[in-house]
């Protein structure tokens, strides 16, 4: 991952809602959500999900898929673990015995 395909994942996530919608897909896996449940829970109207969800989309951090007519959106759980990599890639390259034990960090180090 390059600094600029982090940084349009950061924007997309600085926003407070589109933070929680990733958190909120989450939990669905895979198998991910429809507009209108995400509206629901969050009490917004259809079309302000969707202005987030395009804008994480566009991220790559959310993917879709239409089933019949509704359209399922999932976090794109490569993408999002890709960019923890990213933060995480010199993580204790300097000190190693200030490291904290974080699972993401022991495959970073397994991989080197």
């Amino acid at each position: 991952m390059d600094m600029n395909n982090a940084l349009q994942k950061f924007d997309a996530l600085s926003h407070e809602m589109r933070l929680k919608i990733i958190k909120f897909l989450v939990p669905y896996g895979n198998k991910g959500s429809v507009v209108k449940s995400i509206a629901e829970f969050f009490q917004l109207p259809h079309n302000s999900v969707s202005t987030h969800l395009q804008k994480l989309k566009i991220s790559g951090l959310v993917e879709s898929t239409r089933d019949g007519k509704f359209v399922y959106y999932m976090v794109n759980f490569s993408a999002l673990n890709t960019l923890i990599e990213y933060l995480l890639e010199n993580c204790c390259t300097k000190e190693s015995s200030s490291c904290i034990e974080l699972p993401i960090l022991k495959q970073q180090q397994n991989k080197r």
